[in-house]
């Protein structure tokens, strides 16, 4: 709820205190994936795919998490191509 009325921070300080705290692996997978979904909601896709990383070594099966994974992979290639882009045009 504090990810989706634009509270991302405090979402996100949430969510890396339960990846923290949380004993059961179930838990701490879920608490990384939530920590995933904030940091690709805040364009930070570099993170969120080690989130997502971190939620699938607790829980390889979650497919949810998966496809979570290939959507910030595919953004973070998006953002490096951009990225080279423009350092291309400044050197042109």
């Amino acid at each position: 709820a504090q990810a989706a009325n634009g509270e991302g921070e405090a979402a996100l300080r949430s969510f890396q205190k339960a990846a923290g705290e949380a004993v059961d692996p179930g838990l701490k997978a879920d608490a990384w994936n939530n920590v995933g979904n904030v940091l690709l909601t805040n364009e930070d896709a570099a993170g969120a795919v080690e989130a997502y990383k971190q939620s699938l070594r607790l829980d390889p099966t979650d497919a949810d998490t998966r496809y979570n994974l290939a959507l910030a992979q595919t953004l973070l290639q998006q953002q490096q191509q951009q990225e080279q882009q423009q350092q291309h045009r400044q050197i042109i």
